[in-house]
């Protein structure tokens, strides 16, 4: 079971690590707040599924430091 937590925690790392580069490629600057960096990654999510979707506009607001919390 030691080796799945250290597994976890590797993981989690590496996600965190990776967080403002990976929006930054994608044109996005993450907010200050977690609830608001959670709310931005969902709506990346939804559009990376449905790349055509009318909510695609909702991620306007964190494009180029504009987010809220920013």
């Amino acid at each position: 079971m030691v080796a799945v937590d250290e597994w976890a925690a590797a993981v989690r790392a590496l996600v965190n690590v990776g967080r403002k580069p990976l929006a930054e490629s994608l044109g996005l600057a993450p907010p200050s707040g977690l609830e608001a960096e959670r709310t931005m990654w969902g709506l990346v999510t939804k559009l990376s599924r449905l790349p055509c979707n009318e909510r695609r506009a909702a991620l306007d607001p964190y494009r180029s430091g504009g987010g809220p919390g920013a």
